[in-house]
């Protein structure tokens, strides 16, 4: 299996994810908690791609 390929594949899997963490890592990111601030920086610095 190619790389491209391979990610298109993780991509999609991803996509039809329905937890929690999957709709935030997609959407605002996790709660606004002093424990998830490092994650929320580092969601908001990627980019779909």
């Amino acid at each position: 299996m190619s790389k491209e390929l391979y990610k298109a594949f993780i991509d999609g899997l991803v996509e039809r994810k329905g937890s929690m963490t999957a709709r935030w890592m997609r959407g605002d990111g996790f709660p606004q908690t002093g424990d998830n601030k490092a994650k929320n920086e580092l969601l908001a610095a990627l980019t779909p791609e």
